[in-house]
């Protein structure tokens, strides 16, 4: 076989005679070109999954690699047609490589651009503050909107709160498509007074996962109750009796009454009057913090019965 480039070929060539004659000639030996070479493989591949790479086109025996060459997004494992993401924000585009053989010159393949499909998180806001509860109490809920702002479907896995003061409710499934939102609802219920700190975490399919963001909030020391007193009826005749409710904000834990048969400390809000003459009453409640001030008096009057003798007497002469 000749070499490659200029061979240098001799031929002697004999006549009928016997007599020879000898001539030099200059080949030149040039390796063909491969039939085009292309790569075959997904249009897209979603974040976290694999792709593999195949070839068409080419010729002779030499070896085929793959390259992502300057592709920011994506990545060819060593040695093999397996693809993988690497970074969700770039781009991918990959090549194949045939080499060279005893007759055919190395080829490569134009870029086979590949889509990545990435799932995305983003809260609004990006974090809560409570500005104060009193402790002992819950909230008024706030919003929180989760986007999937890639462009593939997000799975939810996980919905977490750090710190049991802060509650969590949503109406998120297990998936979100790309550009969808769903609402998560947190209160929050302290427990204690003074700042308190938690985190949201929502464990998903999207990279960077889990994901969280800071929830915290302020617990104020409950104020003592400031209570009012009802009685029905407020009006009654002898021997008869009256109901007395008391109602605090917030809630006391007991109360102190004032005022005929009520008077005393009870862990009730409310009281029987069955006063004999017109009585006046009052209530103060107590909880962690102290006793409110007395409710303004209630008077529950008692009506003098009216003897009607005299005139039936007059109607029946």
């Amino acid at each position: 076989m000749l070499s490659l480039g200029n061979n240098l070929v001799t031929i002697v060539v004999t006549a009928q005679d016997g007599s020879t004659k000898t001539y030099h000639l200059t080949v030149t030996r040039q390796l063909a070109n491969q039939v085009t070479l292309s790569v075959t493989g997904p249009a897209s591949i979603s974040y976290g999954n694999t792709g593999s790479l195949t070839y068409t086109g080419g010729s002779g025996t030499g070896a085929v690699t793959f390259s992502a060459g300057s592709s920011t997004g994506c990545a060819v494992a060593p040695g093999t047609a397996k693809l993988t993401i690497t970074n969700a924000s770039g781009n991918c585009a990959v090549t194949a490589a045939k080499a060279a053989d005893n007759n055919y010159n190395a080829a490569t393949s134009a870029p086979y651009p590949i889509s990545l499909l990435v799932p995305s998180v983003a809260f609004s806001p990006p974090s809560l503050f409570f500005s104060g509860q009193v402790a002992g109490t819950v909230s008024v809920p706030q919003a929180i909107t989760l986007t999937n702002t890639g462009n593939a479907v997000l799975g939810i896995i996980s919905i977490l709160s750090s710190n049991p003061v802060f509650g969590i409710s949503h109406n998120c499934t297990s998936s979100l498509g790309a550009g969808n939102t769903c609402s998560l609802n947190v209160t929050f219920a302290p427990t204690t007074t003074g700042l308190q700190l938690g985190s949201i975490t929502l464990t998903t399919s999207a990279p960077g996962s889990p994901h969280s963001m800071t929830v915290s909030g302020n617990g104020l020391a409950s104020p003592v109750p400031i209570c009012s007193l009802s009685a029905a009826p407020a009006r009654i005749q002898p021997g008869q009796s009256s109901m007395l409710t008391a109602s605090c904000n917030p809630t006391a834990n007991s109360y102190r009454w004032t005022g005929g048969n009520c008077a005393g400390i009870t862990w009730v809000n409310n009281c029987t009057a069955s006063p004999g003459v017109s009585t006046s009453y009052g209530v103060s409640g107590i909880n962690n913090n102290g006793s409110g001030a007395a409710s303004a008096p209630v008077t529950v009057t008692v009506m003098p019965k009216v003897d009607l003798t005299p005139i039936l007497m007059l109607l029946l002469d």
